[in-house]
């Protein structure tokens, strides 16, 4: 099986949530970002459910340092 698409939203509020597309379906499901923790398994409403792996989940974790730096920088 295909490992699931994820992407990073940001709200105004600067709450994180991850955008999980299904790996058979597309279908997309919201998870909290303070939620997604390596090996959390998801279920689509397909009927498939996958676990959230280090490796997908490492580039949304790159995201979220760059942007804590970004909004440090910009603090000073």
């Amino acid at each position: 099986m295909k490992d699931p698409t994820i992407d990073l939203d940001i709200d105004k509020k600067m709450n994180a949530t991850l955008i999980i597309g299904c790996p058979e379906c597309k279908r997309k499901t919201k998870l909290a970002a303070r939620n997604a923790i390596p090996g959390k398994s998801i279920s689509c409403l397909c009927g498939v459910s996958f676990n959230l792996s280090g490796d997908a989940l490492r580039p949304i974790q790159r995201s979220l340092d760059d942007l804590q730096r970004t909004l440090k920088s910009l603090g000073q």
